[in-house]
């Protein structure tokens, strides 16, 4: 209701506003349920801290190797002077930085994250890195714990790793939704289409792979960093 106002008057119509004239008009809100938890959800929180395999290995101090850990999650981004809503989902290598799958829909929902999955999938290919073995991190959205989701990445031979409590169990990508979109906030601020957000996310990511220079990777852009440390350990394996 808030975004129908907003449209149609053309201008910010907030929240406190929009009930305030719904309640003049008798027009009652509906209130979301709180959905059980389906079978998947249920067994990860029997399992507990178990499946949280990124926890486990720093506790250990097990080292996580080039391309061999993703994070994931869903973000919101506003486009048209703030009173339209797109979703971004990216998965990130960990240790490398590179965003190697990512896409921007209406909605957050299994379709979406499936498409970056499958771009994610294209992109190791072309750089030699399998997808059987990746580790997944995810926190326990619906998606994520869906059956299309865990039964396509489970058939691909990803193995996966949740947080049980929300985006404190993933503050890598948390790190990199703020930077991201701190970023890019008035340019998507200033699309008019959806068309639009997707050509601007699209440019930020190649800048963001190829350009970018990040402090924890020696001051480099992601993909140069993952070039290096592989054509490095080819060099290694043709020694040997």
């Amino acid at each position: 209701m808030m975004r129908e106002l907003t449209a149609r008057l053309k201008q910010r119509i907030g929240e406190r506003r929009t009930k305030r004239l719904m309640k003049s008009v008798a027009i009652v809100g509906l209130r979301k349920r709180k959905s059980k938890p389906g079978a998947i959800a249920e067994i990860i929180i029997r399992l507990g801290n178990k499946v949280n395999l990124l926890a486990a290995r720093k506790l250990t101090g097990t080292p996580i190797k080039i391309g061999e850990l993703v994070v994931t999650d869903f973000t919101r981004l506003l486009y048209a002077g703030g009173a339209r809503t797109a979703w971004l989902i990216t998965l990130i290598g960990l240790t490398e930085k590179v965003c190697w799958g990512w896409m921007v829909g209406e909605s957050d929902n299994t379709e979406l994250a499936l498409t970056a999955w499958q771009k994610l999938k294209r992109q190791r290919r072309q750089h030699g890195l399998p997808v059987k073995e990746l580790i997944v991190h995810q926190d326990r959205d619906p998606v994520f714990t869906g059956y299309e989701w865990v039964g396509r990445l489970a058939e691909d031979g990803a193995v996966f790793s949740y947080t049980l409590n929300g985006f404190k169990g993933n503050p890598e990508m948390e790190s990199f939704n703020g930077h991201f979109k701190g970023e890019l906030k008035s340019l998507v601020a200033d699309c008019r289409t959806l068309g639009e957000v997707k050509k601007v996310v699209a440019r930020q990511m190649r800048y963001y792979n190829w350009q970018r220079r990040h402090s924890s990777i020696a001051y480099q852009p992601p993909m140069i960093y993952f070039k290096s440390k592989r054509s490095g350990k080819t060099r290694r394996k043709l020694e040997n």
